[in-house]
């Protein structure tokens, strides 16, 4: 009884261990790819990428792009008011609370790429969030609108989704082993 009382044991530290392991890592594995993507937007934009005859073409270059990588892409003034927004019709973008105050842009102003993960006030989602600050303008007709950050986005609840498998998995591995 003893002995698979140990095996027991050894088998819940050792699950418990393996999955904060692999939630670590999984984690990483998303803010690392956030930060490529939120470089090659940058990259994008600076070769007219973002061009539009008007705010509508913007609005719809912008949810296209959301569709296409499954992030919330967000270009932000050095001010911090939003310029544009993949999940905010542009109509509604004076509603939008300045960013300049948030973690991941206050990290992006030294210098660093910025991320954080919090609750959005805009969406009322979980979201992982990276930001570059990348001096840029966007074309909007015959306006450039100044842009100083580029931020990207991800919902937790993906990356939370995945986690739930890995810790599944795990789970039916340490059974397997008793």
């Amino acid at each position: 009884m003893l002995t698979l009382s140990l095996v027991v044991l050894s088998t819940t530290v050792l699950g418990l261990f393996a999955g904060y392991s692999v939630s670590t890592s999984q984690r990483d594995e998303a803010v690392d790819r956030m930060r490529r993507e939120t470089r090659w937007v940058a990259s994008q934009i600076d070769r007219g990428w973002l061009t539009s005859p008007d705010r509508d073409s913007l609005d719809h270059q912008l949810r296209r792009f959301n569709a296409l990588l499954g992030v919330r892409l967000t270009l932000i003034s050095t001010e911090g008011r939003v310029v544009a927004d993949s999940d905010v019709p542009s109509g509604l973008l004076g509603r939008v609370e300045r960013h300049d105050t948030r973690p991941e842009i206050v990290a992006a102003r030294r210098g660093e790429l910025g991320q954080a993960i919090r609750h959005s006030a805009t969406t009322g989602v979980d979201l992982l969030y990276v930001a570059l600050r990348h001096p840029t303008a966007v074309q909007i007709g015959a306006a450039r609108q100044p842009v100083e950050y580029v931020r990207l986005s991800l919902p937790l609840r993906d990356v939370r989704a995945h986690l739930r498998d890995v810790w599944g998995q795990l789970a039916a591995v340490a059974l397997g082993l008793l």
